[in-house]
């Protein structure tokens, strides 16, 4: 995949990829520490798939690491414009607020989240326990996160969840 992709860009014939394809060279290139090839291929595949969740969710990720934190916001959100039952978006979404300290706003989304899922469906729930408790964690708000994690806890053992539970 990777060498017909090069190809690609040298020669100038346009190949097709389908989305798993461009994850995987911007996977290789970010694992080979190639930052900008892998943003190249990410940006090539949301013009491609902009109704792609991983591509947008991936594309997202990008533009919070290089602390372009509106961006990335507005990624997610102009997604949901379109799909606004998505909830694989909107757990992106709310771990982007987690991940930048707006923990109230990710926990809120998690929340809602949980509850369309139903709170019964603890297998697709587990990250979404484990993101509150790590919110309620960057709040020092210690009970309240140890309960959403040992919640975690009980439906995987995570080593994720251990650790943030070792922190409460």
């Amino acid at each position: 995949e990777v060498k017909r992709y090069e190809n690609m860009l040298k020669t100038g014939n346009k190949q097709w990829f389908d989305s798993d394809e461009f994850l995987d060279i911007a996977d290789y290139y970010e694992g080979n520490g190639k930052i900008k090839e892998a943003v190249k291929v990410i940006k090539l595949a949301y013009k491609t798939f902009p109704t792609n969740d991983e591509v947008t969710i991936r594309l997202s990720q990008i533009y919070s690491n290089k602390k372009m934190f509106p961006k990335a916001e507005s990624i997610l959100k102009e997604y949901l414009k379109k799909d606004s039952h998505n909830n694989d978006i909107y757990a992106a979404l709310a771990c982007l607020y987690i991940e930048n300290n707006y923990n109230e706003k990710g926990i809120k989304i998690l929340k809602n989240v949980i509850e369309k899922i139903g709170k019964d469906n603890y297998e697709d729930n587990f990250v979404n326990y484990l993101f509150i408790g790590k919110a309620y964690t960057n709040e020092k708000k210690w009970i309240v996160a140890e309960k959403y994690i040992q919640t975690a806890l009980r439906i995987n053992n995570d080593i994720d969840a251990l650790e943030l539970y070792v922190l409460c």
